[in-house]
């Protein structure tokens, strides 16, 4: 998921303006005489005033009080919330269709791309990803300031195993974080603060995940008889569900959309045995 052109504009107008009075006070790139300018500038090539922002983000304050662009109190407002910003090393773990999961720390964020979804931009199987970047709040939302440094690492299965868990947690748990407000949470299956939490049998998750994978390489030939099929289907339907059921348990909707996948399976498997008879 990713910004819609209004927001993006919104914030590249924001995010611009910001960085251009940051240049002006420490004078980092002295070439740039216009707005205009530094709109053209390359990216890449800002990163020294990026970085003098988020080294000093006091100048916030200061951008605020002269507000040399005469922005509403609104859009003033959205940029005082980036001295929340959070700056270091994440780990992007997967896509989803709402946003793409990011976790440092434990913590398991929902961030939204700006021009572009971060599956447009990385392959799915370079994931899990470690980047180097900068989150910021950005109306209601969690984004990043539009620049990323990935690293070449490969990662094993004990890496790609805890953060899987954390992702799993996080979500069985509503603690997904897609606002820097600590209220606003994705809450998919809300549970109670006194409920007990839910734990990931990661043993047992990767185990059908690997016979999912398994499954996967059945496919009917020629060669096999009729019965192979439905059978083949009853399999990888019943593996999915039995994952389902371990990495979110309170998916009610989710359990019976695949109990039916079963029961067509099943019954495709009747009618076969029944004309074979």
């Amino acid at each position: 998921m990713k910004l819609s052109d209004k927001e993006l504009t919104l914030f590249n107008d924001l995010m611009t303006s910001l960085q251009f009075y940051v240049n002006e006070q420490f004078n980092i790139i002295p070439q740039i005489k216009t707005i205009d300018d530094y709109k053209d500038y390359p990216t890449y090539d800002k990163f020294e005033v990026r970085k003098a922002l988020y080294n000093d983000i006091s100048i916030i304050d200061t951008y605020i009080n002269e507000n040399p662009q005469n922005f509403s109190k609104s859009k003033l407002s959205m940029i005082e919330d980036w001295k929340g910003f959070i700056e270091g090393d994440f780990y992007i773990e997967r896509f989803l269709k709402k946003y793409t999961i990011f976790i440092k720390d434990d913590k398991v964020y929902g961030v939204f791309g700006l021009q572009h979804a971060f599956k447009d931009l990385i392959q799915a199987d370079h994931l899990p990803l470690c980047v180097k970047t900068v989150l910021l709040p950005f109306n209601g939302k969690i984004i990043f300031d539009g620049i990323f440094q990935g690293y070449t690492i490969a990662h094993g299965g004990g890496i790609r195993t805890k953060l899987r868990n954390s992702y799993l947690n996080a979500k069985q748990k509503g603690q997904i974080l897609t606002s820097f407000r600590s209220s606003t949470r994705a809450v998919q299956n809300k549970i109670n603060e006194d409920d007990k939490p839910l734990v990931v049998d990661t043993q047992l998750f990767d185990l059908i995940n690997d016979m999912r994978e398994q499954a996967n390489k059945l496919n009917k030939t020629p060669e096999m008889l009729s019965i192979y099929n439905p059978a083949f289907r009853l399999i990888k339907a019943s593996l999915e569900f039995a994952e389902r059921t371990i990495s979110n348990p309170l998916d009610k909707t989710g359990h019976y959309k695949l109990l039916k996948k079963i029961e067509r399976a099943l019954t495709k498997g009747f009618k076969v045995v029944d004309l074979n008879i």
